[in-house]
């Protein structure tokens, strides 16, 4: 029962997000927005990675959460004008967005270790590489930005100020995740012991996965 209402839950998250993108998708072509309506359109394929990815392999749908976030954050303030009428709005979607890249990042490198014997991370290299991935990343969506301005004659970047505003949100993203994996690798037993039950869990629920899709 706990599980078919957590499963409405995602479900509900899932039918809203895409409600209101499909919104935005409709008020940008209404504005003329058509970059807005692009991302739009974008994001409402884009949310359904996780689910494409989960109908082979397990795949949590804490992730659909995840990626929907950013996107829908983004694609409304854009569409709104919310980055410019609610100025949290920018350090809001910067940060999920960090977020969300960093706890892939580190996830991906657990999984990656865990299944070939050849690449060996450890815990340190692990939050180190997510520290990193979340300026890299803050780098290259200001470049975008920097592009998009001069290509297609939008003004996403507000000057100096706003661009390090946005680099120090996207690195705080990255160092609280880093200290959210570190307390939750040692919470779980250290960083071997994580790896060990990665492989169990995943193998286990994939197994069934392929066993249910024969069975149809």
């Amino acid at each position: 029962m706990k599980r078919m209402i957590n499963d409405l839950r995602w479900k509900l998250f899932s039918a809203v997000t895409d409600i209101l993108l499909v919104f935005s998708l409709v008020e940008s072509l209404r504005n003329g927005e058509y970059i807005w309506l692009f991302a739009a359109i974008f994001g409402i394929f884009f949310k359904k990675v996780p689910i494409i990815i989960g109908m082979y392999f397990h795949v949590n749908p804490i992730w659909e959460l995840l990626v929907s976030a950013p996107i829908l954050l983004h694609v409304l303030g854009g569409t709104f004008d919310l980055y410019t009428n609610i100025p949290w709005w920018d350090i809001l979607t910067h940060f999920m967005s960090s977020v969300t890249v960093c706890l892939f990042a580190a996830y991906a490198m657990i999984v990656i270790d865990a299944y070939f014997a050849e690449v060996k991370f450890t815990l340190p290299v692990v939050i180190t590489f997510v520290v990193m991935l979340s300026l890299a990343g803050g780098a290259l969506w200001e470049i975008g930005e920097y592009m998009s301005d001069k290509i297609l004659g939008t003004h996403e970047q507000k000057g100096l100020d706003d661009t390090m505003k946005d680099l120090i949100v996207d690195f705080v993203g990255g160092i609280i995740v880093s200290f959210g994996v570190s307390y939750a690798i040692e919470r779980g037993g250290g960083y071997e012991a994580v790896k060990r039950r990665v492989i169990s869990f995943e193998n286990s629920v994939d197994s069934q996965i392929w066993r249910n899709r024969d069975k149809k």
